[in-house]
C-alpha cells in the first residue's frame, strides 16, 4: 500500500500558479480574515441561541419540544442544504454563492429577531440555517483554493480556531447580551447582531475575494439523494423529539429509526447507481473510495453526535438547575472557548508531521475532560463548587480544538481542487446532521431525566438542583460514549496510516 498523499500536496506551488486565482493579485491572509468573520458568524449562531432559551421559554411560551426545534433545526437545514450548496460554489464561483450567502443570512437574523412566536422562530431559524449552509463549503473551497503546502495547514488551523472560538464563544457573548438588556430585547438582539457584521463583510468580500471562474457545466443536483439524507435525519430525529414532548420513552415511535436504516441502504443504492450512470450524486463513488475522506467523515459524525448538544444541556443545567444569571452561564463556557482556540492553532503547526495522532490526542483530551466534569458533579451535586467545572471545559475545549480543524484538513487531504467545495460540504453536512441529532439525543436524556414541573423552571430547592445535577450527568454519559467510539476510530485509523507508510 502506499501512503495517502501528504497536507497540501497539489499540482501547484502556490495560490498564483492555481489557474483559479492566476488573475487575482490580492494577499491570500487579507482574504482568510475575511471569510472567517462570514463563517464565525453562522457558527456563532449554533451555540449562542442556548443561553436564551430559557428567556424565549417565558416570551414566548415555548414547550420542550419547541426548544428543541428552535435549535435542531437550525443544523438541520444547515446540513441537508451544504451538499447543493457546495455544488454551486464549484459551479457559479465560491465568492458570488459566499455573497449570497451572507446577505440572505442577515435577512433571515432579521425574521428571528422579530418573530412573534416560538413556531415563526422556528421558521426562521430554518431559513438561518439554509443559508449558513450556503456560505461554509466555500469557506473551506475558497481555503484549499488560496493556499498550498504548509500554509493550508496553518489556515485549516485557523479556521479550526475560529470554528472552536464561535462555538464556545456564543454562550458567553449570549449570555452577556440577555443580562445585559431587559425582557425580551437580550434574546431578539442576539440574531439582530448579525446584520452589521453582514452589512461589512459583504463589501470587503467583494473587494478581495478571489474572483469568480466561469463555468460551463450545467446545473445538475441530486435532488432524490438529497429528499433522502433529509428523510434520514427526520427519521431519526422524530422519535427523540415526540419522547421528549410526551416526557415518556414509550411514547415514541421507535419504528423510524428502523425506517431510517432502511432509506439509508435505498440512499446508497441510489447513489451507486446513479454514479454508475454518470449522474451529479450527493456521495461519489471516488469519494467513497478516497479512505482518507471516508473515515475522516465517520470519525467526526460520531464525535458531533455526542459533543454538539453539549452546550444546549450545559446552559439550562446551569441557568435552570443551579440558579446562573445567563452571563455567568455564559462565562462558565469561556474556558472552553480558550481552550478550543489553543488547540486549533497548536494543531495546525503539528499536523503535518503527525497526521491522525493530532486528532486521536484531541479526542482524548476531549473524552477526559467530559469525564472529569461528570466525576466533578457527582462529588459535588449541589454546585456549590460549580466553579471547578472550568477545568473539565478548559481540557475538553483543547481537545475539540485539536479535532475538528486537523481531521478537516486531513479528511480533504487527497481531495482534488475542484471538488473541494462540494466534498467540504459532504463533509459538514454529517457534521451539521450529527449536530442536529446530538441536540436531539442529549435534550432528550435532559428533560426525560426531570419530572415535569420542573421542565423550564429553576430549581427552588436543594432536591430539585439534585435532580437536575443526575439530569446533566445522565446527558453526559451519552457524551462519553460517543467520544470514546470515535476515538477508538481515530486509533483504528492512526494504526492503519502508520502501517501502510512502513510498506
Amino acid at each position: 500500500m502506499s501512503q495517502p498523499a501528504p497536507i497540501g500536496a497539489a499540482s501547484v506551488r502556490g495560490a498564483k500558479e492555481n489557474s483559479a486565482v492566476k488573475d487575482w493579485n490580492v494577499d491570500p491572509w487579507k482574504a482568510f480574515y475575511v471569510i472567517m468573520a462570514g463563517g464565525f458568524m453562522t457558527l456563532l449562531d449554533v451555540s449562542i441561541v442556548n443561553v436564551a432559551l430559557p428567556s424565549i421559554t417565558a416570551h414566548l411560551q415555548a414547550t420542550s419540544s419547541q426548544l428543541q426545534w428552535i435549535v435542531a433545526i437550525y443544523s438541520l437545514a444547515f446540513g441537508v442544504m451544504l451538499v447543493p450548496a457546495g455544488r454551486f460554489g464549484d459551479l457559479f464561483g465560491r465568492r458570488t454563492m459566499f455573497l449570497v450567502g451572507i446577505g440572505g443570512f442577515g435577512l433571515a437574523s432579521i425574521l428571528c429577531g422579530l418573530a412573534p412566536s416560538a413556531n415563526f422562530l422556528i421558521g426562521a431559524r430554518l431559513i438561518q440555517g439554509a443559508f449558513a449552509a450556503v456560505i461554509n463549503p466555500q469557506v473551506a473551497g475558497l481555503i484549499q483554493q488560496m493556499f498550498t503546502g504548509a500554509d493550508r495547514g496553518r489556515a485549516y488551523g485557523y479556521n479550526g480556531a475560529a470554528i472552536g472560538v464561535a462555538t464556545a464563544l456564543g454562550p458567553v457573548l449570549g449570555g452577556v447580551i440577555v443580562s445585559a438588556l431587559p425582557g425580551q430585547f437580550g434574546w431578539r438582539t442576539i440574531f439582530l447582531i448579525n446584520v452589521p457584521i453582514a452589512l461589512v463583510v459583504i463589501p470587503m468580500a467583494i473587494k478581495l475575494l478571489p474572483p469568480p471562474q466561469r463555468q460551463d457545466a450545467k446545473i445538475r443536483l441530486d435532488l432524490v439523494g438529497i429528499i433522502l439524507m433529509t428523510a434520514i435525519t427526520l427519521l431519526l430525529m422524530l422519535p427523540l423529539i415526540i419522547a421528549t414532548q410526551h416526557a415518556s420513552w414509550s411514547g415514541a415511535p421507535w419504528w423510524m429509526i428502523g425506517a431510517a436504516l432502511a432509506v439509508w441502504v435505498l440512499f446508497m443504492l441510489w447513489e451507486l447507481w446513479r454514479d454508475g450512470q454518470g449522474g451529479t450524486v450527493i456521495l461519489p463513488r471516488s469519494l467513497m473510495r478516497t479512505p482518507s475522506f471516508t473515515l475522516g467523515t465517520v470519525i467526526i459524525t460520531v464525535y458531533f453526535v455526542g459533543f454538539s448538544g453539549f452546550f444546549v444541556i450545559t446552559s439550562l443545567y446551569l441557568q435552570d438547575g443551579l440558579g446562573l444569571p445567563a452571563w455567568q452561564a455564559g462565562m462558565m463556557l469561556l474556558p472552553f472557548a480558550l481552550g478550543g482556540t489553543v488547540g486549533a492553532a497548536g494543531s495546525g503547526r503539528y499536523l503535518h508531521h503527525y497526521g491522525r495522532l493530532v486528532v486521536v490526542v484531541g479526542l482524548a483530551c476531549s473524552l477526559a475532560g467530559m469525564s472529569l466534569g461528570n466525576l466533578l458533579i457527582s462529588l459535588d451535586p449541589t454546585g456549590n463548587h460549580v466553579w471547578t467545572l472550568i477545568f473539565a471545559f478548559l481540557l475538553a475545549g483543547f481537545g475539540n480544538g485539536c479535532t475538528i480543524a486537523p481531521n478537516q484538513a486531513l479528511t480533504l487531504a487527497d481531495v482534488p481542487v475542484a471538488s473541494t467545495s462540494t466534498a467540504a460540504a459532504l463533509l459538514q453536512s454529517t457534521q451539521r446532521i450529527g449536530t442536529t441529532l446530538s441536540i436531539a439525543v442529549l435534550t432528550l436524556v435532559f428533560f426525560i431525566s426531570l419530572p415535569l414541573d420542573l421542565r423550564g423552571q429553576p430549581a427552588s430547592s436543594a432536591g430539585e438542583i439534585l435532580t437536575f445535577s443526575g439530569a446533566f450527568s445522565n446527558a453526559l454519559h451519552v457524551t462519553e460514549v460517543t467520544c470514546s467510539l470515535a476515538l477508538m476510530m481515530a486509533l483504528v485509523d492512526w494504526y492503519r496510516r502508520r502501517h501502510a507508510s512502513v510498506q
